[in-house]
């Protein structure tokens, strides 16, 4: 018998956000060919939020190059949501490094830097653009005009001994809250968990991420243990796995939702399963099933399809 807890539709939401600051530092001393050997402090001159695009949107289902590349140019044309490049680009610069963070409770981050080093990002800069692709045939993820304090778009002059360094972090905004289903005979709660850890499937960490929904791989644990807080995983792992892939539903530009679905098999967690946890993309969530699901006679797997759908975040 291949007794099945199959599709329970979970529908998952997201909200993303870019965020950028930009520094400036003077060249103060050179070595005895001419290039810098010691920098000024890095000078603040901007922070403020960016546009995500419909294609960064897009991108974010099915793709997963989000910020290779910083671009800044030197129009004020207003962002907008159907923007693919800036209007008039200066310079470009791939990414430096990246750091991943997570507020608990509140959003996963990843901030990327860029260096521009000394004269290449010369002359008034008014817009910025991060995505990948090359000047000549940009694949913006986001867009927005440089910002002053007030928020107002501004106009920065970056001087031919100046070195520019740009930081922008991509935020996925972490959901609360139980979603209560009926799937199939069980009754099936669905929760956020461990919301104040940042998750990583080669090392084992269930958590939030910032990685987007194209990827196949995933974590999933079964419990034997009830259901957990939203910043914890549910008690009494019987089994866990970073081997179980996703089957990817199509994506279809301009839905912003994907469909995927992850099948434990039979003869893994062999126990009386009361709840378990999964990672895909950015999300991580735990799940309870009442009645449980009796394993131990190698009979049963466990099938979930998953529905996410992301958004600017607030436009959900």
């Amino acid at each position: 018998m291949n007794a099945k807890v199959n599709d329970p539709s979970f529908k998952i939401k997201v909200g993303l956000s870019g965020h950028v600051c930009m520094y400036l530092q003077k060249v103060l001393k050179r070595d005895e060919k001419g290039s810098p050997i010691e920098l000024s402090s890095p000078d603040k001159v901007a922070d403020f939020r960016n546009l995500i695009t419909n294609r960064g949107l897009d991108k974010f289902g099915d793709e997963g190059n989000i910020g290779d590349v910083c671009f800044v140019g030197s129009s004020n044309t207003t962002p907008a949501v159907t923007d693919t490049s800036l209007v008039s680009v200066v310079a470009s610069e791939n990414v430096n490094s990246a750091v991943n963070s997570i507020v608990a409770g509140n959003y996963a981050s990843t901030t990327r830097s860029y260096i521009f080093p000394e004269g290449e990002a010369e002359g008034n800069l008014q817009e910025i653009g991060f995505g990948d692709g090359t000047v000549g045939a940009q694949d913006l993820f986001s867009r927005a005009l440089i910002k002053d304090e007030f928020g107002d778009p501004t106009t920065l002059t970056v001087l031919s001994n100046e070195v520019l360094t740009v930081t922008w972090e991509l935020r996925i905004r972490i959901p609360t809250g139980d979603a209560n289903l009926t799937v199939g005979g069980y009754s099936i709660t669905l929760r956020p968990a461990a919301n104040g850890t940042y998750g990583n499937v080669v090392s084992g960490n269930l958590g939030w991420r910032t990685d987007a929904f194209n990827s196949t791989s995933g974590r999933h644990y079964l419990y034997s243990g009830a259901l957990g807080t939203e910043d914890v995983l549910p008690s009494t792992a019987v089994y866990y796995s970073n081997s179980v892939p996703w089957t990817l539903g199509s994506y279809t530009p301009g839905s912003y939702t994907r469909q995927a679905t992850q099948v434990v098999p039979i003869d893994s967690g062999l126990a009386v399963i009361q709840c378990g946890a999964f990672m895909w993309g950015p999300v991580c969530y735990q799940y309870q099933i009442s009645p449980t699901v009796d394993k131990t006679g190698g009979d049963k797997e466990i099938t979930l399809t998953i529905e996410t759908s992301w958004a600017r975040d607030g436009e959900l």
